[in-house]
């Protein structure tokens, strides 16, 4: 359904009157869903919108590869607070290698 979308002219990095551009980034890293996020930015999402929000949540989600996925493509590892990182700690492991 999304490459339809996409196919008809939509926009990934699109705000609505609540929400901030990157937003399906960061739905895709809430999700732990490397491959959605990995198609967003195929298709233009840039993960360093929003203050690299998307990167925060991949931290407090404990999902490394996401982390280093939005890390190579350009976050601002300096837009991760401690808050993020204790977060990250109170939440279940989702890669054994954080």
């Amino acid at each position: 359904m999304l490459e339809s979308l996409l196919g008809a002219g939509a926009t990934i990095d699109c705000a609505d009157h609540f929400k901030n551009d990157g937003e399906l980034l960061v739905i895709a890293a809430e999700q732990r869903d490397v491959e959605m996020a990995k198609f967003l930015m195929g298709h233009g999402a840039d993960p360093r919108s929003d203050q690299s929000y998307a990167l925060r949540v991949a931290v407090m989600n404990n999902h490394s590869e996401l982390v280093q996925i939005f890390m190579q493509a350009g976050c601002d590892p300096q837009c991760v607070s401690l808050a993020d990182i204790v977060m990250s700690h109170e939440k279940p492991r989702a890669d054994p290698d954080i």
